[in-house]
C-alpha cells in the first residue's frame, strides 16, 4: 500500500489568537483572507480588522448538519489541495445548502457548494457587465467566456447565519435571487442577483464528485 501523503504547511494563518470581544472565548483560525469570523460558544458574528475583532451582532443557532467537511482539516481533491476555514448557509424553497469556503494551494481560495449530495466548486468572478434578471428569465441562455450556457434553475435564497471564518461580508437578513446556468461537461455558472435590475455576482465552476475528496 502506498504511503499516505502527509497534510502540507501552505496556508496563510493568522499568528495572532483572537478572542470574542462578547463572551472571552477563544475564536475559531483566521487566515490571510478572512473578514468575518463566528464565535461558537456565544454565537456572536465580528468583523476582522488590523486592530482585532469587531462585534457586529448575534446570529440564531444553525442546526447541526453531519458535514464532509471539517474546518481547519486538508482535504485533497484531485491535484487540488483544499482547507475549509468557514460556512455560510442559506435556505431557499426546498430548504438548505452551505457554501464552505476553503483556502487551496494556489493563489486564489474556492466556494464548495454542499447541498445534500451535491458539491460544486466555484471561483468569484470580477463583475461583468450581463443582463437583469428578467431577460435571463426570458432567453434562459447565456453567451459569456466562449460557451454557450443553458439556465437549469432559478430560485430565492435567504441568509440564515455561518460559522468559523470567511472572506466575505454576509447581511444579516440577505435574500436574493439566483440563477443556474450549465454548459457541457460539468461547468456550471451562478448568478446572484441582489438586485434583479443590476449586475449579478458571477461564479464560475464545476460539478464535483464527493467521492474524488480525501481527508488528509
Amino acid at each position: 500500500m502506498a504511503k499516505a501523503k502527509a497534510p502540507s504547511v501552505l496556508f496563510k494563518q493568522e499568528t495572532r489568537q483572537l478572542n470574542c470581544p462578547s463572551c472571552a472565548a477563544p475564536l475559531p483560525k483566521t487566515y490571510a483572507d478572512s473578514r468575518l469570523v463566528a464565535c461558537a460558544n456565544c454565537r456572536s458574528v465580528l468583523l476582522l480588522g488590523t486592530k482585532g475583532a469587531d462585534l457586529l451582532g448575534q446570529q440564531a443557532q444553525l442546526a447541526d448538519y453531519p458535514s464532509l467537511f471539517e474546518p481547519g482539516r486538508q482535504y485533497r481533491y484531485r491535484n487540488l489541495l483544499l482547507m475549509p476555514t468557514g460556512m455560510l448557509r442559506y435556505s431557499y424553497g426546498r430548504g438548505s445548502w452551505d457554501e464552505w469556503w476553503c483556502e487551496t494551494d494556489i493563489d486564489t481560495g474556492v466556494w464548495i457548494s454542499v447541498d445534500e449530495g451535491d458539491f460544486v466548486m466555484e471561483r468569484p468572478q470580477p463583475k461583468l457587465s450581463l443582463p437583469a434578471l428578467a431577460q435571463i428569465r426570458q432567453q434562459k441562455t447565456l453567451e459569456l467566456f466562449n460557451t454557450r450556457w443553458i439556465a437549469t434553475e432559478f430560485g430565492r435564497a435567504e441568509y440564515q447565519g455561518m460559522a468559523g471564518a470567511v472572506p466575505q461580508l454576509a447581511k444579516p437578513n440577505r435574500s436574493f435571487d439566483y440563477v443556474h446556468l450549465s454548459a457541457p461537461g460539468r461547468q456550471l455558472i451562478t448568478l446572484e442577483y441582489d438586485d434583479p435590475g443590476a449586475a449579478p455576482e458571477v461564479y464560475l465552476g464545476e460539478w464535483m464528485d464527493p467521492f474524488e475528496i480525501e481527508a488528509l
